[in-house]
């Protein structure tokens, strides 16, 4: 196996990750644990992985700061690696979904690759560039494996085609297929990105197409869902 020293930068810490370290007194522990467990490309295994998935979460920042985080969805090969640094996505920019302001050529993106049935996860952080392949492709700058702690064995099924506008669906028809979007909101308050076309309950909240509503005088920002 190739040195895992020349498949990392000099330090995998960003500074506020690296400030928190030493305060504890962990820094230099941490920057071993860190060499020797985040590499700079995706080994096979997780090539494999990523290809073998049906969505993948990924966290954006936009231009004001706000960071956002959305499911990117396809069927099993939506997602390929070519080469052990690069991770391309057959997805498309959705212009109601906060996160694809953070979605642009140079933006940097962090993805978590969850596998259910398994109960394995992996992380890929990187830069996204436009693909010639339509779509994009992710510049791999952090590759590593997560514990499988809190993942709950399931099982998926897609309920309907890959593609298109899953929250924009949901809120007219006010539920999915198999009744996930309809819940019931025992405490705080949500925004929808768009005005739900479906009737909406009291104490009813269609999550497919909504955001935690800003906190005010009268509450704190919090929600309690029935899930």
């Amino acid at each position: 196996m190739d040195n895992l020293l020349s498949e990392t930068k000099s330090t995998v810490w960003h500074s506020g990750e690296r400030t928190l370290q030493e305060q504890v007194g962990v820094a230099d522990q941490m920057e071993l644990v860190g060499q020797r467990v985040i590499r700079g490309i995706l080994l096979d295994q997780h090539r494999d992985f990523f290809a073998q998935l049906p969505f993948v979460v990924l966290g954006s920042v936009d231009r004001e700061g706000d960071a956002s985080a959305t499911l990117l969805t396809g069927r099993p090969g939506f997602l390929s690696a070519p080469t052990p640094d690069a991770l391309h996505m057959d997805v498309r920019n959705e212009p109601g979904d906060p996160a694809s302001q953070g979605m642009m050529p140079g933006a940097a993106v962090g993805q978590l690759g969850i596998e259910l049935h398994t109960r394995r996860r992996n992380r890929v952080n990187g830069r996204l560039r436009a693909s010639a392949a339509g779509g994009f492709e992710l510049e791999v700058d952090q590759s590593f494996g997560n514990c499988p702690q809190y993942i709950q064995l399931r099982r998926y099924g897609f309920v309907r085609e890959p593609g298109g506008n899953p929250a924009g669906a949901a809120m007219v028809s006010g539920l999915l297929d198999d009744g996930t979007c309809r819940t019931t909101l025992p405490a705080g308050a949500v925004t929808y990105l768009k005005e739900p076309e479906a009737t909406v309950a009291e104490g009813e909240v269609l999550i497919c197409g909504a955001v935690p509503a800003a906190p005010d005088g009268d509450g704190d920002g919090q929600l309690r869902l029935a899930l």
